[in-house]
């Protein structure tokens, strides 16, 4: 196989400087681990990207599991129960990123949805999925593009 790139995409020559807004969810950990992640904390992965900084509070959701349960008759279902001990929570990041015709990357790393993530923050590391991505627009008072 033989891979061909232009010289200016190698070099991310077309790239612009934006920036970017991202929420990553965490499933099934415990609520302190909420308390842990505060507005400004630095975000990075485990292979030391810098991906960012906290740029809200957290937001914490119920965790979810799904169970098969029979009934008197034996007719069985699948069930939604919320756990009553683990949450998932929501963490919104701010970075600096690298806008080109493949999409946004901060630090070298590529930022997409559904794309999973292994966050470190300071007294907190955990695996999370990327559920919503915006890039920030001064001119339009940082709305959404």
């Amino acid at each position: 196989i033989i891979l061909v790139y232009s010289s200016t995409e190698f070099l991310n020559l077309n790239a612009d400087n934006t920036t970017v807004m991202y929420s990553v969810r965490i499933s099934g950990v415990s609520a302190n681990y909420a308390a842990n992640v505060k507005v400004g904390d630095t975000v990075t992965d485990a292979d030391g990207h810098k991906l960012g900084i906290v740029a809200s509070d957290v937001e914490i959701e119920p965790h979810a599991v799904y169970k098969y349960q029979t009934d008197d008759y034996d007719n069985g279902s699948i069930v939604k129960i919320t756990h009553p001990e683990l949450v998932d929570i929501i963490i919104t990041v701010t970075a600096t990123a690298k806008k080109s015709d493949a999409g946004f990357t901060v630090d070298g790393k590529r930022i997409a949805v559904e794309a999973e993530y292994e966050l470190v923050f300071p007294g907190f590391e955990s695996k999370g999925v990327c559920v919503s991505l915006s890039e920030e627009i001064a001119n339009d008072g940082g709305a959404a593009k």
